[in-house]
């Protein structure tokens, strides 16, 4: 059996940017070894990959200055025997060289052009982009079964493979309900996730409530909306971290406005956090309302501070219903990634 090596072209790689890049940083660390050569075409690399082609031995790192740059360096290992691995906009480049790819959607269009004027005029450049992408790819993956709906009507060659989380054991009583409640928000800072937060703010520092607290994890890039969040005393930023402890919080709540299926909401399930956000992209897949969470129609902040309030008044246990999360695991994620590549990456002799 004779084995392709692996490209990936993706703009940005390592753990320390999106949930996306996430994911991909999980994938190759369980499977570089199964690889002779890996490659990772990328413009922004994290320390996270970084280490890890120091340590693996078969990866290596080939920066591109833009998209041409890029299509010139698959330009020069075209005659290589290799298949494509996508995470991001512009994976139909391998096309333009006759290179097979698997595509992996963490997108959020074309939702997301609903959002503002802004990301409709956006959607016309990044929705051609993603539909060329996901139409030449050999193989499309989702992690959400919402977001596989529309990738089949461009590509039926499809499936779902769900992100990972990492099942450590977990605590099971709820705080004293007489102590702050503490409400762990994760993303970076822009006004896709934390425009709505700031509303909410505003309605709690009205309503006079002083026993809550929210920690804000993520890199901060909008620095004026990081200074009008930041401006109320129950609000803390602790930027970004490679590690959050989940168990130390009591609520898990996301404004963002358009989503796929984040990680992070997975992990605060896991760890019976009540999940109070929006009904965005393949949420729904795991909230149950008023069971593990609340999910609001996007924009309905004041329904979220309603169901905040019932909750601190109550903080009755929580049901985060464990058997939806068996298959959000990183290791049998990775296995069955690995196995759609093998189809495309090993070849019979």
């Amino acid at each position: 059996m004779k084995k392709k090596s692996l490209v990936l072209l993706s703009k940005n790689t390592g753990k320390e940017f999106t949930g996306a890049t996430y994911s991909t940083f999980e994938y190759l660390k369980r499977i570089f070894s199964e690889y002779e050569k890996i490659i990772i075409i990328t413009k922004n690399l994290g320390d996270s990959m970084d280490q890890l082609s120091q340590q693996s031995g078969n990866i290596e790192i080939i920066k591109f200055k833009n998209v041409f740059h890029a299509a010139y360096l698959i330009f020069l290992i075209r005659k290589e025997n290799i298949f494509g691995l996508s995470d991001d906009h512009f994976g139909f480049l391998f096309k333009f060289f006759k290179i097979k790819y698997l595509h992996i959607y963490h997108g959020n269009w074309p939702d997301a052009i609903f959002l503002s004027w802004i990301f409709f005029f956006k959607g016309l450049i990044f929705i051609p982009l993603y539909l060329l992408t996901l139409k030449f790819a050999s193989y499309v993956v989702n992690v959400s079964f919402y977001m596989d709906r529309f990738t089949r009507l461009i590509n039926s060659s499809s499936s779902v493979v769900r992100n990972g989380i990492n099942h450590k054991k977990v605590r099971i009583n709820m705080k004293n309900k007489n102590r702050v409640c503490d409400i762990l928000m994760i993303g970076n800072i822009d006004g896709r996730k934390y425009n709505d937060a700031l509303k909410l703010f505003k309605l709690i520092n009205l309503k006079g409530i002083d026993d809550i607290n929210f920690h804000i994890y993520g890199n901060i890039i909008d620095r004026e909306l990081y200074k009008k969040l930041n401006s109320y005393n129950f609000v803390n930023f602790h930027g970004y971290q490679p590690y959050i402890e989940f168990s130390n919080f009591d609520v898990y709540m996301s404004l963002s406005k358009m989503e796929n299926l984040s990680i992070s909401l997975v992990e605060a399930l896991h760890n019976n956090l009540f999940v109070i956000g929006y009904n965005v992209g393949g949420s729904n897949e795991i909230v149950d309302n008023f069971v593990n969470g609340y999910l609001a129609p996007v924009g309905n902040y004041k329904d979220l501070y309603s169901v905040l309030i019932k909750f601190l008044n109550s903080y009755e246990t929580i049901n985060t219903s464990k058997h939806k999360l068996l298959e959000f695991d990183w290791e049998l994620s990775s296995q069955k990634l690995f196995l759609i590549l093998k189809n495309f990456t090993v070849e019979k002799q």
